[in-house]
């Protein structure tokens, strides 16, 4: 039998599953740094930094006054003491997915890599279309370890900085 902490944490980390589970995400995608020396604080930066540079890419130098053209995303930071990387998952509209589709210059894939591998020269990136609703699980698999939400960043957060 559980006890009150053991249910507090599986209610917790089913609440998250089932908030993520609420949009159709269309990307599944990985931000690898390949460098255990990376502070928290600075993978918290490089994902914003990330962020600024897709959104400029693929909606020129006027992004920051489009947002609800922005990607939207949401991203869990996973075993950032080890092998720190980023699972995100993205929503692309319709627009956005038809320019993915034919590999346009403003696309969203070569923007993500393009901003990766400038930003985090040792990292990697993976880039995948949901497929699965299994993605639910496997991006919050970090809260087996006890959800942190320091840990949890959702992109509209990133309007603000």
């Amino acid at each position: 039998m559980l006890d009150y902490h053991e249910r507090s944490y599986h209610a917790e980390k089913e609440g998250l599953r089932e908030f993520v589970g609420r949009v159709p995400w269309t990307h599944f995608v990985t931000l690898a740094f390949n460098d255990p020396t990376v502070s928290i604080d600075q993978m918290h930066e490089r994902l914003k930094n990330w962020d600024q540079r897709v959104n400029r890419r693929m909606l020129g130098s006027a992004y920051r006054r489009k947002p609800h053209e922005r990607v939207l995303w949401m991203a869990f930071l996973e075993k950032p003491r080890s092998n720190p990387h980023w699972h995100l998952v993205l929503e692309l509209t319709e627009e956005q997915l038809a320019r993915e589709n034919i590999v346009a210059k403003r696309s969203f894939s070569p923007a993500a890599t393009r901003a990766w591998r400038i930003l985090m020269p040792s990292g990697t990136i993976d880039i995948q279309r949901v497929e699965d609703v299994g993605v639910n699980a496997y991006v919050t698999k970090a809260a087996a370890s006890g959800i942190s939400f320091e840990n949890f960043v959702h992109s509209r957060q990133m309007l603000k900085l």
